[in-house]
């Protein structure tokens, strides 16, 4: 007879009931004499491995052929050896389809440190879905991974490179295709989250904890807090890699909260069931809420209807935020620009913030917030119709998990201990009416981290001219070098730049704020930073006995077109662990943001659905939030570009208006100019006295500034003005001023360091200081503030066409009639006549050249003025040209010190009309300075000064208010 050869099964083997039949059929043949055994029962195979921690002695490693996550009395069992070995028998059939299960027993031997691992814990694999004999791998990582893939209804793939990534390994193959021993990089993680596994057992285990929670408890610490687990790895100074990896555990439980005092009390909590959350359709969702009393309370709240799905089978969720203060409505402006993967995009106020796609029983929700921050979240519900709101208050602010901080939390770790109000302020016996819920959420946001940039946050720094401004570029920060440069200076708010708050549990010091404060110096050409670590004094919020807190380097990267200056190495892991956030700087649109990269987080938070919201507050006396509106990207507009402002008697203000949603058949909208002056109360009339050339005609461009330009709906939104001024946009920055204090904001535009066409708004409108009123008013709810950028592509030619820019000729050349008797030049050829200038070595003054420009200056001679004059003059013979630079004397006022600037040449020619005379070339530097080139224009029996603006590639930045910012702000200062 034939015989197969058989894998020896082990002694202890049980014989398991499918295989019944075979054994009956065995001795059947025995009775017969012709069957045999060896060649008709089912073949199988070894699946043998190593169970590591370090390798584990004494952990009995089962086969889960029933998928029940424990090792059976029927299915396949071996014990592991001294190095950590295990044999399995399986049936070949069976191979590949089930998971091994190592369940380590206190007892277990650690073979790296010869002794017992001290806690009972259970680790496992996930089906590697190969047949055959194998070796297959277990340790904590194949753990985390199969944990992963159970929670989140990921494939292994996809759970496997989350751990990959997290935890920094170079890869992260799935079994069996692990190397049998482990890779040493596989290994170490390993021991890493197994410090995790044993820390949290032994916490658990020694206080009271039952066995069930605690593998509950254990998975979801391991799964939840991987980016916490990497960056107290990335931060240890421990000595040891076991060192390394118990310090890191530690950081893990106290994020978790995990004490002694609490971890019953959190087990308790993982294990509460899950109950039916509403159907899909319209919901509210109450994210956050404080409440102290009927005038000051806030809440956030997610509103919108959650059957009604795009393509991508996601509803849209609206964000509500609603702060009361002293029974005054604040505004909420949000004011952040996200990177969304493709493009910088500034997050919607409330609008329609999120995306999400509805959890299933193996899956979570996913969730999108402002295009960029992805999350998935696992919810626990809980109907509480029928308990007293004093109840379920109190259950809610005893939850032992952290939520981000914020006005419902603790200052420090986010426990949500002052969520909505102090129970005793509701009604004693008020209950939940039928259809109320709760729901507990687990969720893992930002992943894979997200930046963002905070609009309203910007440092002002010193620059080389020793003023304070926001930075217009990153290089500028060098200028708050703290003792980076120069050790013997001391760190503090003027040669430094605030990085975060670190908000302290205690301050015993009741002049310092309950804080810490993180500054940073700057040597940005050297690429490098010094980090600081301040006391904050509360009187004036100097930053005080400043300690280093770690140097660091830097790197500067341009994305989505803007240039980011990040922290390459030395980020402080202190507020890496605490804030799960990094700063970086971002250059655009004129100044530099502070940035913030938000880091992977695992928070916790609880919410209340429609019903229970409404009961809520219907017994706090809160009215129903207003229904936010689609934003428009079009319609009627006003933005004030310029303002000065004395007082409500002197000010004066200038306003571009119109329709942006009227368009012609080019896709352009008109917009209309308006200025207003007034001086020692009484409005000046505005004359703009200028006509420029469209190209096909002389314009006299109209002083009401009525239809006075055009734009373009589309990007780049070219602009024409007066018919001749040409430009496109190159940014806009769109910030919401609601809420904001008016002082707040109109120091925010003062410090801006670009200039709109080389004019500063350091004086933009009122000095905040001298009206107390603005340090009070805030801006009312939808008011904005933009910083606008435009590149200047084309000037017109341009003539001056009021009475006093008619140019004047000297009777004689010693004439000292007052100049404004002086005749007017009738024309071009008697300008160049009468104005000699000293081209050919004549005696110069004041008569003999024709004034072009005047600046003021510091005189260097006590005798001089500070104007400083530059002059022309003209030789008909070779149409020659010079240009020169005089004084005034403070005595009589006359002309002195004259210094030749250059000799050129000038052309006429006769455009529409009108004879020009243009210079071949302008002094060094006079087009950069002043912005514009000389001309002289002969029309209607006179010759009028004329120019042509200049322009360059570097873009002009203008801030603007939006019309309802510009009322109230008008308003505040008694003007209109």
């Amino acid at each position: 007879m034939l015989h197969r050869t058989r894998i020896p099964s082990p002694p202890t083997r049980p014989v398991r009931p499918r295989h019944l039949g075979w054994a009956l059929i065995s001795t059947l043949a025995l009775l017969g004499g012709c069957l045999h055994d060896d060649e008709d029962e089912p073949p199988t195979v070894a699946v043998s491995g190593l169970v590591v921690d370090g390798p584990l002695q004494g952990a009995m490693v089962c086969y889960d052929l029933n998928d029940n996550g424990t090792c059976d009395t029927a299915e396949p069992t071996a014990t592991t050896d001294a190095n950590g070995r295990y044999s399995l028998t399986v049936l070949d059939s069976d191979s590949g389809k089930h998971a091994v299960i190592a369940v380590v027993p206190a007892t277990a031997i650690d073979k790296d440190t010869g002794t017992a691992v001290g806690a009972a814990f259970t680790l496992r694999t996930l089906p590697t879905l190969t047949a055959g004999a194998q070796d297959v791998f277990v340790s904590p990582i194949t753990t985390l991974v199969a944990d992963i893939s159970a929670s989140s209804g990921k494939t292994p793939a996809e759970a496997a490179a989350q751990v990959q990534a997290a935890l920094s390994l170079p890869s992260l193959p799935l079994a069996p295709a692990i190397p049998a021993g482990g890779s040493a990089e596989l290994l170490a993680a390993g021991q890493v989250v197994g410090a995790v596994i044993i820390q949290t057992a032994k916490l658990a285990g020694a206080n009271g904890v039952p066995p069930a929670q605690v593998a509950a408890l254990v998975r979801e610490v391991t799964t939840t807090q991987l980016p916490v687990l990497t960056a107290a790895l990335a931060g240890s100074t421990a000595a040891t890699p076991a060192a390394r990896a118990a310090e890191a555990a530690g950081a893990v439980l106290s994020e978790m909260n995990l004490t002694p005092a609490s971890v019953a009390a959190v087990a308790t909590a993982l294990a509460r069931p899950a109950g039916s959350a509403d159907a899909p359709g319209p919901f509210v969702s109450v994210r956050r809420f404080a409440y102290t009393d009927a005038n000051n309370y806030s809440y956030t709240l997610f509103v919108g209807d959650s059957s009604v799905t795009g393509s991508n089978g996601r509803f849209k969720a609206t964000e509500v935020r609603q702060t009361l203060n002293a029974g005054s409505e604040l505004p909420y402006n949000r004011n952040q620009m996200y990177w969304t993967g493709t493009e910088w995009k500034i997050c919607a106020t409330q609008w329609e913030v999120s995306t999400n796609k509805l959890e299933t029983a193996t899956t979570p929700q996913l969730g999108t917030y402002c295009d960029a921050s992805n999350s998935e979240t696992r919810s626990v519900v809980e109907d509480i119709s029928g308990k007293t709101l004093r109840e379920v208050v109190t259950s809610i602010r005893a939850h032992p998990f952290a939520d981000s901080v914020g006005a419902h939390t603790d200052r420090v770790l986010g426990l949500p201990v002052n969520w909505g109000p102090s129970p005793n302020l509701l009604p004693a016996t008020a209950t939940f009416p039928a259809g109320s819920r709760m729901s507990r959420r687990t969720q893992r946001a930002d992943i894979g981290g997200v930046d963002r940039i905070e609009l309203a946050s910007k440092s002002s720094v010193r620059w080389s001219d020793g003023v304070y401004r926001q930075a217009t570029t990153l290089e500028q920060y060098s200028g708050m070098p703290g003792d980076l440069v120069d050790g013997t200076v001391v760190p503090a708010n003027a040669n430094t730049v605030f990085v975060f708050d670190l908000n302290l549990g205690d301050q015993p010091d009741a002049t310092l704020e309950a804080f810490k404060r993180f500054r940073a110096g700057f040597d940005v050409a050297a690429a490098k930073i010094r980090f600081y670590k301040c006391d904050v004094r509360k009187v004036d919020q100097a930053a005080i006995n400043c300690a280093s807190a770690g140097d660091g380097t830097l790197a500067i990267s341009t994305q989505g077109g803007l240039r980011l200056m990040r922290v390459a190495t030395g980020y402080p892991n202190e507020l890496t662990l605490q804030l799960r956030e990094q700063r970086f700087w971002a250059e655009s649109s004129g100044t530099v943001f502070r940035g913030v990269r938000d880091l992977e987080r695992t928070r916790y938070d609880q919410r209340l659905n429609a019903v229970a919201w409404a009961a809520m507050r219907t017994a706090l006396s809160i009215p129903e939030h207003r229904a936010p509106v689609a934003p428009t990207s079009s319609g009627p507009f006003a933005t004030l570009r310029n303002f000065t402002f004395t007082d409500a008697n002197n000010y004066n203000w200038r306003i571009f208006d119109g329709d942006s949603s009227v368009l012609d058949s080019a896709g352009l909208y008109t917009f209309n100019e308006r200025r207003r002056t007034v001086s020692a109360g009484v409005e000046q009339p505005f004359v703009r006295a200028r006509s420029y050339w469209t190209g096909t005609e002389w314009y006299d461009c109209p002083s009401d500034g009525i239809n006075i330009g055009t734009t373009a709906s589309a990007a780049p939104n070219r602009g024409v003005y007066c018919k001749g001024y040409t430009d496109e946009r190159v940014g806009n920055t769109t910030l919401t001023a609601g809420g904001r204090l008016m002082s707040d904001v109109i120091n925010d535009i003062r410090a801006y360091g670009s200039t709109d066409n080389g004019a500063s708004t350091s004086n933009w409108g009122p000095r905040p200081g001298s009206f107390p009123v603005l340090a009070t008013t805030r801006f009312p709810e939808g008011s904005t503030m933009d910083y606008r950028g435009f590149v200047t592509t084309a000037t017109p030619l341009s003539i001056a066409t009021s009475a006093n820019n008619q140019v004047r000729v000297a009777p004689s050349p010693t004439s000292s009639a007052a100049f404004n008797t002086w005749p007017f030049a009738a024309s071009l050829d008697e300008l160049i006549a009468l104005y000699p200038s000293n081209i050919n070595s004549s005696t110069i003054n004041g008569n003999l050249a024709v004034f072009v420009h005047s600046y003021t200056a510091t005189p260097t001679n006590p005798l001089h003025t500070n104007t400083v004059e530059i002059r022309g003059g003209f030789d008909a013979v070779g149409n020659k040209a010079r240009f020169t630079q005089n004084n005034r004397l403070v005595s009589g006022g006359n002309t002195t010190n004259y210094v030749t600037l250059l000799d050129t040449t000038y052309s006429i020619e006769t455009v529409g009309g009108v004879r020009l005379l243009k210079f071949a070339a302008m002094p060094a530097g006079f087009e950069d300075n002043y912005r514009f080139t000389r001309l002289f224009a002969e029309r209607n029996g006179g010759v009028w000064y004329a120019f042509k603006d200049s322009f360059t590639t570097t873009p002009a930045w203008s801030v603007r208010l939006n019309k309802t910012a510009t009322d109230a702000l008008f308003q505040a200062l008694g003007i209109q």
